[in-house]
């Protein structure tokens, strides 16, 4: 049985998902950056994402730059 105050391998789990984060960020900021015409770029959805980065002015909204679902939860996201 494991204490709460137990340090051990377990307690580097959250630390091993930065990397995945990273990479997460880091792909949906290329998304942001193909061109339009390309497979990717002509999803509407990678459309959505190329808007709000595009909308980004980090003055009055859109302060989640690659990936608006914080800006949609905390009410900050402008609209086109």
């Amino acid at each position: 049985m494991h204490s709460i105050t137990s340090s051990g391998p377990s307690d580097l789990r959250p630390i091993r998902c930065i990397p995945g984060l990273h990479l997460g960020y880091e792909w949906f900021h290329f998304l942001h950056h193909l061109p339009p015409t390309s497979w990717l770029g002509r999803r509407s959805l990678v459309g959505r994402f190329r808007r709000h980065h595009e909308l980004a002015r980090m003055e009055k909204g859109n302060f989640s730059v690659s990936f608006p679902l914080w800006d949609w939860i905390l009410e900050t996201m402008l609209e086109d």
